[in-house]
């Protein structure tokens, strides 16, 4: 049983190291200027919920996306609003908005599971000794890098100027 017990409390470090370090990267974009101040509270309210899961005891957690980092009010609200607008132009320039906010999210997440992915790997030895928990922990971040990829091209298809605009403003 104690066994169990620190295996347990093994999980919950390693995961919660995790989420720090994606905490001072977010941190550092958001520092640096890269990260708005509204994405930045959007990537932690992921985070919050996700430490919230960890520290109840569900691991892995659920993985960082658009349903994380948008409440159900914000999705109902944002169907409607494009329902009620009354013009192509309204909407359009309301999908625009939807679409900066999450594009930002993603190459945020995008950066962010690539540097956590490179810090896990230099954890104390302790960390690492139980392959399967490390290897879970590595394929949550790889996972989440490859979707936050995958949401990024697909959004750039549905917006390439928007897209090219915003990756030319991060560059700058």
């Amino acid at each position: 049983d104690e066994m169990i017990t620190d295996r347990h409390q093994l999980a919950q470090a390693t995961w919660l190291q995790a989420l720090t370090i994606e905490q001072q990267v977010y941190r550092q974009l958001h520092d640096d200027g890269i990260l708005s101040a509204t994405a930045f509270a959007r990537v932690g309210l992921g985070l919050s919920a996700r430490h919230s899961e960890i520290v109840s005891g569900h691991l892995p957690p659920t993985a960082l996306g658009m349903r994380v980092l948008t409440t159900r009010i914000e999705m109902t609200g944002m169907r409607l609003l494009k329902r009620l607008l009354p013009s192509k132009k309204w909407r359009d320039r309301a999908n625009l908005e939807q679409f900066s906010a999450m594009y930002e999210c993603d190459l945020a997440i995008e950066q962010v599971t690539h540097q956590v992915i490179k810090r896990l790997v230099t954890l104390p030895q302790r960390c690492r000794n139980d392959k399967a928990l490390f290897n879970s922990c590595m394929k949550y971040y790889r996972e989440g890098h490859r979707a936050a990829q995958k949401r990024i091209e697909h959004s750039a298809k549905g917006y390439p100027d928007a897209a090219h605009k915003f990756e030319q403003h991060i560059a700058e």
